[in-house]
């Protein structure tokens, strides 16, 4: 774990937690040979209480478990009363139980803090990681890959490293010190109980490899059975007609046997499950138990029932330890993999903004063009392919793709992310790439059913950062927008404290509210993802008319349309097969010339009307 940590975390400093829980295992690990010893005591006080000849019971001197753990009856009771020892005794090991229970419980509450911490530190490096790749991968371009680290790998990781903690060191410590307590008790039980583990242990990996090896085959078996008998079912009656002679309850029969023999032996697959592993633990079960009794039947034997106990309570010990040991390392491997993964993205050198080319400050005023641009995202899949194209302002252009990261790639480049991986982004004829892109991001804006809302009062995020202006009504703007009605129902109006996520506003209002900002800012390029949610007719023209209102700003508009009515009112439309430029034109040409249009008009408003 110290190698995921030290390729993930940049020198950062381990959790203080995992200390904690390394320290409060070790404790545990090492009360439980002390539990099984006086459990031992407390066995053996049972059993060894002497009568004498006037029927008086008496204790002896000692309680011992093997030859080198024992304890005074009179350092238990001082007058040697045989159930003031036992209460003692019970007392000691209800005490040292406990204790072994807490400190257990606190050294896994303190791993999963560990935990949790370090996962903590490593979606903040992932945060800066997707900040710093978004100016030349894009938002979209890093999309999928960012979310399969985050959903998939960290989790992965995170779930090794609070396994991890809990076993390591106290599962090692523990299967250690049970197994030198079984050795003073007797070192050659003790041997040909590990010797016992080691062939069992053996044989289960064998097994479960073997397994591991054929369960590709059994399941393609599987799937290949299966899938016949559903033929069968669904085309019987045709083959009868084609063959009279074909015997088709003989080919279901054949198939059905096929189909349960794997899963049979998939339900079997399991090495636990394995008959060959489970006679050979009979077997040495049988041995081992065969020696013991030996052991004790002889005359000279100092094995009592107490060490029997013990004896057998350290070999479960160790087995369960050892399988713990088995899991924290499976899963520290598989956390490996994730790592690298994780690595891999964090290690990406982004260019930074600023440091483009020669960072020229932009002025978009005249045209975005795009000449033969490719853009690739993490996965090197292409997105966009070959896209020629110019956009001009005071003219809204709708985008329109099957594959929505084509769209939102678009967008995204036109706004300031992500660069062309080949090919030219020509604004007002210089190369993006020679741009500073935060000048760019600076001139733009992204209006979306969320607003997007910013904490703050309604008039602070409308203004969003700008320094108000006395001569302008922002409640005028509003009733363009067909917003100022929303804003007024709210307890304050203009006032009013909005947060991120606030829902006192519907996504068709707060997409209205982003296109006021938008003409209060006056930005030279303005992206607008339509809301996607159905609304009422009224509501629909509402927000069209907000969105038309952007055509008296010189500003860039693109739309990414999810409504009929802006695809009418659009003056150009793009429309996008598999990341490449396919045709354009107004609603009505597209409808006569594109037959790609035509499908997705039909599959995106007919279809879900």
């Amino acid at each position: 774990m110290q190698r995921v940590w030290k390729k993930l975390t940049e020198g950062e400093a381990l959790p203080s937690s995992r200390w904690f829980a390394m320290g409060l295992g070790t404790i545990s690990a090492f009360l439980m040979p002390v539990l099984l010893t006086l459990i031992g005591w407390f066995v053996q006080l049972l059993f060894v209480v002497q009568t004498t000849e006037s029927g008086k019971r008496v204790l002896p001197e000692a309680l011992h478990v093997g030859s080198w753990l024992r304890i005074t009856t009179s350092s238990l009771s001082t007058d040697k009363n045989i159930l003031r020892c036992a209460i003692t005794l019970l007392m000691l090991i209800t005490v040292v139980f406990v204790i072994e229970r807490l400190t257990l419980l606190l050294a896994r509450r303190a791993s999963l803090q560990a935990a949790l911490q370090w996962t903590s530190l490593l979606l903040r490096r992932l945060f800066h990681q997707s900040r710093n790749l978004s100016v030349d991968q894009g938002l979209s371009g890093q999309r999928k890959r960012l979310r399969d680290l985050i959903q998939s790998d960290v989790p992965r990781v995170r779930d090794a490293l609070t396994e991890w903690y809990r076993v390591f060191p106290r599962n090692l410590i523990q299967t250690s010190a049970v197994l030198a307590l079984a050795s003073l008790i007797h070192p050659w039980l003790t041997l040909l109980a590990i010797l016992a583990l080691v062939v069992t242990w053996g044989l289960f990996i064998t097994l479960e490899a073997a397994q591991r090896k054929h369960r590709p085959v059994i399941l393609e078996r599987r799937r290949n059975a299966h899938e016949q008998l559903i033929y069968l079912c669904e085309s019987s009656a045709m083959w009868e007609s084609v063959d009279p002679r074909v015997d088709v309850e003989h080919m279901y029969d054949t198939h059905a046997q096929h189909f349960n023999h794997s899963q049979l032996r998939l339900a079997d697959d399991s090495a636990f499950r394995s008959p060959s592993l489970l006679i050979t633990i009979t077997l040495l079960t049988a041995l081992f138990l065969f020696v013991l009794s030996i052991r004790v039947l002889e005359p000279e034997s100092t094995l009592h029932i107490g060490d029997i106990v013990v004896l057998l309570g350290c070999v479960i010990v160790a087995v369960n330890g050892i399988f713990r040991l088995r899991r924290g390392l499976r899963k520290r491997s598989n956390a490996i993999t994730s790592a690298d993964n994780l690595e891999n993205y964090l290690s990406i050198q982004g260019v930074q903004a600023g440091t483009i080319g020669k960072g020229i400050q932009a002025r978009i005023t005249t045209s975005i063009e795009f000449e033969h641009v490719c853009f690739r995202d993490s996965s090197k899949i292409r997105i966009l392919d070959d896209v020629s194209l110019s956009l001009i302002p005071k003219q809204i252009t709708a985008i329109v793709s099957l594959e929505p990261a084509t769209a939102d790639a678009l967008g995204e480049m036109v706004l300031g992310f992500g660069l062309p991986t080949s090919g030219r982004a020509l604004v007002d004829g210089i190369n993006l790439i020679d741009l500073d892109p935060m000048s760019v991001r600076r001139q733009s804006l992204l209006v979306n059913e969320h607003g997007p809302l910013l904490d703050g009062t309604v008039e602070e995020n409308l203004w969003s950062g700008r320094p108000k202006d006395a001569m302008i009504d922002v409640m005028d703007l509003a009733r363009n927008a067909c917003v100022s009605e929303s804003i007024l129902n709210l307890p304050d109006g203009l006032g009013t404290v909005l947060s991120s996520n606030d829902d006192r506003l519907a996504p068709d209002q707060l997409y209205r509210f982003g296109i006021v900002r938008a003409l209060l800012k006056k930005p030279s390029v303005i992206v607008c993802h339509e809301p996607r949610i159905r609304v009422s007719a009224k509501d629909e023209a509402e927000s069209l008319q907000a969105l038309q209102q952007l055509r008296g700003l010189n500003a860039i508009v693109l739309v990414l349309p999810e409504r009929l009515s802006t695809l009418r009112a659009a003056d150009q439309i793009l429309v996008f097969r598999q990341g490449k430029l396919v045709s354009s034109g107004t609603h009505q040409q597209l409808l006569e010339q594109s037959e790609i249009y035509r499908h997705f008009n039909y599959m995106r408003f007919a279809v879900s009307e």
